[in-house]
């Protein structure tokens, strides 16, 4: 079992999902050490059946990769509880689209980039000050 930020995620419940995709014939999923959650889930996909262009570079979907249309796949099929202490929001709720950089303000740390939701662990004091950056 993974312990990422208070989530228990069972690694073969994320293979599943990541099988499901038409392109991906294998999946192994692994925790990873990390700083800011303690753990993190990595997924290894193997024999993707995604043909090169004509050219030989990567292959992409409406203008991104193909892996990320894998992992939009995954995060559209697994829902997940929030860990207390954990607000979620959308962008929109901002009136925000496309992609962030979050940065905790009070840390002094950038925390990530995110797309379409954001999901912060708040202090037991109730109170965090986040900029978020639009992606350009």
């Amino acid at each position: 079992m993974i312990d990422a930020s208070g989530f228990k995620v069972l690694p073969r419940e994320v293979e599943e999902v990541l099988l499901m995709h038409p392109k991906v014939r294998e999946a192994v999923v692994a925790g990873v050490p990390d700083a800011y959650r303690g753990e993190t889930v990595k997924a290894f996909v193997g024999d993707v059946s995604v043909e090169r262009s004509p050219s030989g570079g990567r292959m992409s979907v409406a203008g991104r990769p193909v892996s990320y249309g894998i992992a939009a796949h995954a995060r559209s099929v697994i829902e997940y509880a929030l860990p207390p202490g954990a607000v979620r929001f959308t962008l929109a709720d901002l009136g925000l689209s496309g992609r962030c950089r979050v940065r905790d303000v009070w840390q002094g740390r950038d925390l990530a980039t995110v797309e379409d939701e954001l999901a912060p662990l708040v202090p037991w004091h109730g109170a965090a000050l986040y900029r978020l950056s639009p992606q350009r």
